[in-house]
């Protein structure tokens, strides 16, 4: 394996880079307190940056200048059936829906209020059709307290877009767009566990939202942890219902895996 990923070039920038990506964050946050107090925020910030936007840079770089002349297949492609084809979807439209859930709640810009009418009648309030702005600024979206997607999973942000890029990674047929699509989905294991380690660690995260929450996507619900109920009620069914229209509309792979001819 690691042969064959030196060999062709798109997989040798992308998984370079990827690994890059992946080790520094580790390193880096992980002795976060120890190099600001040694070498000062900015520089740490600086390098920190820096490795971050190289790292980024040879999987960009590998993909676009190298992906068309790979011409090994994507071992993880998974769109040349009907069950594949759902897995897809189902992938990218769990992690569409937490991205648009991640904006603030969007709602139907249409509505009925209730306004004052003549006190003598029987009824003295009647409703009256208003116009809203479709996008709801008042909402509280992040309360001091678990809520929303966090009772689905403690990092919403980093497995909305690890499930999103898994769906990609599984309809294509190209080893470099599964290369490409597939490292976020473990960069967000990865990096939420040693979230979890060093939030623990500097107190920014509770102990007792740790205990009722999961770090791998719907764990607490189903071991009972949070209530289905609650995620329910404060979920922002309007963003998550474009989530899924957007995943319907993309298409679920693309191409076909080439037999190699000895």
């Amino acid at each position: 394996m690691g042969k064959t990923i030196l060999r062709d070039k798109a997989l040798r920038w992308i998984v370079c880079g990827w690994t890059v990506f992946t080790a520094e964050n580790l390193i880096l946050s992980h002795n976060r307190d120890y190099l600001i107090t040694n070498f000062s925020e900015k520089n740490y910030h600086t390098v920190y940056n820096s490795l971050s936007s190289l790292a980024c840079g040879s999987i960009l770089y590998g993909y676009w200048r190298h992906a068309n002349s790979s011409k090994l297949n994507n071992i993880l492609f998974v769109g040349g059936s009907k069950t594949g084809r759902l897995l897809i979807f189902g992938l990218k439209a769990l992690g569409l829906a937490g991205i648009a859930a991640s904006f603030p709640k969007l709602q139907i810009p249409l509505g009925f209020k209730e306004v004052p009418t003549d006190i003598s009648k029987l009824n003295p309030l009647k409703a009256e059709l208003v116009f809203k702005c479709p996008v709801d600024f008042k909402a509280k979206d992040v309360p001091d307290q678990v809520y929303g997607l966090e009772r689905i999973t403690r990092y919403p942000s980093l497995f909305a877009l690890g499930l999103t890029s898994l769906g990609f990674a599984l309809g294509s047929t190209t080893a470099a767009a599964g290369a490409l699509f597939g490292y976020p989905i473990i960069f967000a294991v990865a990096g939420g566990a040693h979230q979890d380690y060093r939030f623990l660690r500097n107190g920014h995260l509770k102990r007792s939202d740790y205990d009722q929450t999961s770090l791998i996507p719907f764990m607490a619900l189903f071991e009972g942890r949070q209530k289905w109920t609650d995620l329910s009620k404060e979920m922002k069914w309007v963003n998550v219902s474009l989530g899924i229209v957007i995943a319907s509309l993309l298409p679920q792979a693309r191409g076909k895996i080439k037999l190699n001819k000895n």
